[in-house]
């Protein structure tokens, strides 16, 4: 009886030898093995590559010179990412999940890591995408095109429209510039 019952266990265990779970849920790929192969455990043979979509991984550079205000905004609370298509679509709205611990020498840069739900999948692996990492947003802040900012010997200005439609040339301190928006600081000092 007790003979009987270990050839049932052995038997049930070379059957469950006989597939492969995989250790995760993902989109696959293309088989690197046919059925009949003969594959041979600790051979290093990939069978098949399966790929994480939802949630996804983006990995993106910053420079260095920029590293010490990401890592004081994500001290305060988890940081937006938005990654977009080439053409500016929006793919995806995730956070900033993990900052390198060493900037890469060659490059002055740090790289980092950022999840997204991805639940349409619009994000693809090896896809390259444009990211925005959002460190923080200002209220009523002046902002003008990138274009109607110009350089002088006495330094940034702009054209100014007064009430009677006579255009007057203003100086700007130009405080940041992002997206082909500048955002300055016009005379007396305003934000």
């Amino acid at each position: 009886m007790k003979l009987d019952q270990a050839n049932v266990e052995t038997a049930e265990l070379n059957l469950a030898y006989c597939h492969i779970d995989a250790p995760a849920a993902g989109l696959v790929g293309a088989r690197m093995v046919d059925p009949g192969n003969y594959v041979q455990a600790g051979a290093g043979t990939t069978l098949v590559t399966i790929t994480q979509l939802s949630p996804i991984y983006v990995t993106f550079p910053i420079p260095q010179t920029e590293l010490d205000k990401v890592r004081a905004a994500q001290a305060k609370a988890p940081l937006d990412v938005q990654a977009l298509s080439q053409t500016g679509k929006t793919l995806g709205e995730g956070k900033l999940s993990f900052i390198n611990n060493q900037v890469q020498a060659a490059t002055d840069t740090d790289t980092l890591y950022a999840t997204f739900p991805n639940p349409d999948e619009a994000l693809w692996p090896g896809e390259f995408v444009t990211v925005n990492l959002i460190l923080g947003v200002r209220h009523d802040a002046l902002t003008a095109p990138l274009d109607t900012v110009m350089s002088g010997p006495n330094g940034n200005y702009a054209y100014m429209l007064s009430p009677d439609n006579v255009a007057h040339r203003v100086p700007v301190l130009v405080v940041d510039r992002q997206n082909g928006l500048v955002r300055y600081r016009g005379r007396k000092g305003r934000r």
